[in-house]
């Protein structure tokens, strides 16, 4: 058995087969069975997160910050209400939607609209974390903006 690095040329036959039986090949025809390593993401053109980036804090009007809580979070309240289908028309069809959340995601942008049980807007949040200090210079509201009770 021949080392190349720290893989030998077994392990690289066994991984080839393997892919090969998940791609279609007699092996996977004959009931072996295929491997799914992961599924590659659609690419979001950058000029729909450029949208994205320039809507976002328009989302809700200005917004005020109404309580020492919200001063402590950096969180404000939004002025104007919003509704679900004024978000997606705004900002298009979201990238991911799990239960009573829509996110438009993609690389290191992510923007989040919370919704309560009957599909009023809970708040807004955008994920600045692995933002650039220029990507972050972009976005003008606060991180986090609550929906007016």
């Amino acid at each position: 058995m021949k080392t190349i690095g720290n893989i030998t040329m077994l392990m690289l036959a066994t991984a080839f087969a393997l892919g090969m039986s998940s791609c279609g090949s007699a092996a996977s025809s004959s009931g072996g069975a295929g491997i799914v390593i992961g599924t590659i993401p659609t690419p979001i053109p950058v000029a729909t997160v450029n949208h994205w980036v320039a809507t976002w804090c328009s989302l809700g009007g200005p917004t005020v910050v109404s309580t020492a809580q919200d001063i402590t979070n950096g969180d404000a309240m939004l002025t104007v209400s919003i509704t679900h289908a004024q978000i997606e028309a705004a900002m298009g069809p979201p990238t991911v939607t799990p239960s009573q959340q829509e996110s438009w995601e993609s690389g290191d942008w992510s923007f989040t609209a919370f919704y309560h049980s009957d599909g009023t807007l809970m708040q807004l949040d955008y994920n600045p974390t692995e933002l650039s200090k220029g990507e972050q210079a972009r976005l003008t509201c606060p991180e986090t903006r609550k929906a007016s009770s």
